[in-house]
């Protein structure tokens, strides 16, 4: 129950605290509790193909901010010690912001062909630059590396390698996503 869970944490930041780094027997520790909330998949963990996505997944995303008040900071906390299940990567629009908001309509409303055949992208997670997004950074995935950023710059999961994607979170891409609104200081 939620007890088990909550010591588990403690032991753990005691641990981290302490430098101490068994991190075997605190996964052995926090799997029973991860077993435990495991829900059905959710539609944007990147577990699928490239054949399996649907096209807003193909793309890079970004939150919605007003930035004269707003910004949204984000956090990825990368769970997983495979490093070829990817990190993290950031683009800049190399188009409009009218084309850049009917490219993200359309990858929402559009079905995988004819996304495909109105922007000439191939079906897969984007790693690189496009005629449409410039890629300007990349994070690359290790275990226990939380990495935080402006929720604001258009970021995708810099997965190179979607065959070794799992739903088990023991050996896929497991994250742990926080979103975090700030407001913006006087100018």
């Amino acid at each position: 129950g939620h007890e088990g869970r909550g010591r588990v944490l403690e032991d753990h930041q005691a641990a981290v605290r302490a430098g101490v780094g068994d991190e075997e027997r605190w996964q052995a520790a926090v799997e029973p509790a991860i077993e435990e909330q495991r829900g059905p998949p959710l539609a944007d963990r990147p577990q699928l193909g490239d054949r399996d996505l649907r096209e807003v997944q193909r793309e890079r995303d970004r939150l919605a901010v007003d930035p004269d008040r707003v910004i949204f900071a984000a956090m990825v906390l990368y769970l997983f010690r495979n490093p070829a299940l990817g990190g993290t990567s950031f683009y800049r629009p190399l188009k409009g912001a009218d084309q850049v908001d009917r490219m993200n309509a359309d990858s929402e409303a559009l079905n995988a062909a004819e996304f495909g055949a109105r922007y000439g992208l191939r079906a897969g997670y984007m790693v690189d630059s496009n005629p449409y997004f410039e890629r300007i950074g990349r994070v690359p995935a290790a275990w226990n590396r939380m990495i935080y950023y402006d929720g604001g710059l258009f970021h995708s999961g810099d997965i190179g390698e979607p065959s070794q994607l799992s739903a088990d979170p023991r050996v896929g891409r497991l994250t742990l996503n926080g979103f975090f609104t700030c407001r913006r200081n006087a100018r």
